[in-house]
């Protein structure tokens, strides 16, 4: 699912790209506008599980958020350094860009896009992770009203045996 939507990320992107490029009047072909999206997006894939890892580590929950913050900000800085990193040496292929890109252009024209995409998928693994916690409480709640309800009966049994041996014994000494 993950790589399905990377995949229409890029195709977004090639899309944009296309579209940019004609309005400007300058030629683009199909193939260096999809890899460019995919060299965008695709590395997210290799990113993703290393950002989760480090969600496990450093959650946001309420006692920690500031610890979290103080570890996840820098690192989305280094992740942008990483995406750009690759973003930039994949522009030295001809079929990605037909001329290198300017690192720190690069760095600053898309740091909304690694900076946004590296908060997305913290956000994404923190919803995950607190529907988990809800999901589990739901269960722990219900089976704490099964078994109160099972402890209930039994109290009632408890209750309702004493009046069957004394209507017994009642009987027994009437008889």
């Amino acid at each position: 699912t993950f790589l399905a939507g990377l995949t229409g990320l890029s195709l977004l992107t090639m899309a944009q790209l296309l579209l940019a490029y004609r309005n400007r009047g300058v030629e683009l072909s199909a193939r260096e506008a999809l890899l460019s999206g995919v060299v965008t997006w695709h590395q997210w894939a290799v990113y993703a599980p290393i950002i989760f890892s480090l969600c496990r580590r450093f959650p946001f929950e309420p006692t920690r958020w500031q610890q979290s913050i103080l570890v996840h900000l820098p690192v989305s800085i280094g992740f942008g350094f990483a995406w750009t990193t690759v973003r930039w040496l994949a522009s030295f292929s001809v079929w990605v860009d037909e001329y290198p890109l300017m690192y720190s252009r690069l760095f600053i024209s898309h740091f909304p896009l690694w900076f946004l995409a590296y908060w997305v998928l913290v956000s994404v693994h923190q919803a995950r992770h607190n529907y988990q916690r809800f999901r589990e409480r739901e269960l722990r709640a219900s089976q704490l009203e099964a078994k109160l309800a099972q402890t209930q009966l039994e109290v009632l049994k408890m209750q309702l045996h004493p009046h069957f041996l004394f209507n017994t014994l009642h009987a027994i000494s009437t008889l």
